[in-house]
């Protein structure tokens, strides 16, 4: 019997997990845009520092109100540096 692990998004049994692939009703389309905001870590290494984003908040209606998604997964990030400024892609 397979139970529901939220925290990781699966279904667990003993010697088996299946991920979950589809959540929610609200499908999200390229062409859509929000407002909101990223809440990102930034973690230290041996080899160096890296952004990780953390929460995504964003504006659902004209009255300001935010709903969060925290994602399982981002692509890579790249910071780079000049003389005089860093920059990031996330």
């Amino acid at each position: 019997m397979k139970k529901l692990n939220k925290r990781f998004n699966r279904y667990e049994s003993t010697h088996d997990n299946e991920y979950i692939e589809f959540l929610g009703d609200n499908v999200f389309q390229k062409e859509q845009v929000f407002n909101g905001f990223i809440k990102c870590k930034l973690m230290h290494g041996l080899m160096g520092s890296v952004i990780v984003p953390d929460f995504l908040f964003f504006q659902v209606d004209e009255e300001k109100r935010f709903k969060w998604i925290q994602p399982l997964a981002f692509r890579a990030n790249i910071l780079f540096y000049d003389d005089d400024e860093g920059y990031a892609t996330v």
